[in-house]
């Protein structure tokens, strides 16, 4: 916990020298904290795999509620810790974020990735001793990541991809019904995050490298990243083609695919060209973001 020592030496005199926070900053910066759309798309991944399970039987309001807030609140926890972990290397890559500002304590951010770890648990309660092992699980694998594996190279990368993956095939299973379907949408989830975390890499680079974090795009450049990139992205555009022999209704599937992920996807590779300026990363993640998003629509249409 060095990391977390270090910044917290550093912390009074950057708090002291800003003006109190309103209760609207309070809350902006908590949003920021939490990340609340990838909370959002985790519950939304839970209810797309009630979906690819059981299809509309699937999503019954007994179960599909818990399962799905008990998904936001373990992303939110594991995004409040890694803000924690990661502060000296947001300190030189993402100085506005709440925490290197000091517009949110080290303390204040672990009492709130505290609370909603226990609330990700206590709402799994209601599903099964599954579920509750199925959160905890999650939980050790996001602390793991922030505080050990990110610096593994490509470990790291997997590691969160299996996170976000994992609630698809955790809805299957609540619903009943873990068949081919949700196996599918979880492998191609796993696969996206795989590129799109590797696409991260690229964009922390600096600051990564400068804190002496080990990640594919320090470690081995931003060409290999941008090449690792594309491989994935092609590997997941076959992939993704290849499920519609699974889909009852293939053309429309197809369809959905083209618009909500290849367009934006090969769209972030053409931006980022072979060597990318900053503007071009940008540019890329902000693609990629939004197929993150509108991709669940595509899966959606699975069944």
């Amino acid at each position: 916990m060095q990391r977390l020592t270090a910044r917290e030496q550093t912390a009074p005199s950057v708090a002291q020298s800003a003006e109190t926070p309103s209760w609207g900053r309070r809350l902006a910066d908590l949003v920021i904290l939490v990340r609340l759309p990838s909370c959002l798309a985790g519950g939304a991944s839970v209810l797309l795999g009630m979906h690819l399970a059981a299809g509309k039987g699937g999503l019954s309001p007994q179960i599909a509620w818990p399962g799905a807030m008990s998904m936001f609140f373990a992303v939110a926890a594991a995004n409040a810790v890694n803000d924690v972990l990661d502060i000296d290397t947001d300190t030189v890559g993402k100085p506005n974020r709440p925490l290197p500002t000091g517009r949110l304590t080290a303390r204040s951010a672990l009492v709130v990735s505290g609370a909603a770890a226990l609330a990700a648990v206590a709402l799994a309660c209601s599903l099964g001793s599954y579920a509750i092992l199925w959160a905890i699980v999650l939980l050790a694998l996001a602390f793991l990541y922030s505080y050990r594996a990110k610096n593994t190279v490509l470990l790291g990368n997997a590691i969160v991809a299996l996170c976000a993956s994992s609630p698809i095939l955790f809805g299957a299973i609540i619903a009943g019904r873990p068949d081919s379907l949700a196996w599918i949408g979880t492998g191609l989830s796993f696969t996206f995050m795989l590129g799109y975390e590797t696409l991260k890499t690229i964009a922390d680079r600096d600051s990564d490298a400068a804190s002496g974090v080990h990640t594919f795009a320090s470690q081995f450049g931003v060409r290999a990243a941008v090449l690792l990139f594309r491989a994935l992205i092609m590997l997941l555009t076959l992939a993704a083609c290849a499920a519609s022999t699974a889909s009852p209704h293939p053309v429309t599937y197809l369809l959905a695919v083209a618009v909500t992920f290849v367009l934006p996807a090969w769209s972030a590779i053409m931006v980022l060209g072979k060597l990318p300026d900053e503007k071009a990363i940008r540019g890329s993640v902000f693609l990629m973001r939004s197929a993150w998003f509108l991709g669940i629509i595509a899966l959606w249409l699975l069944r």
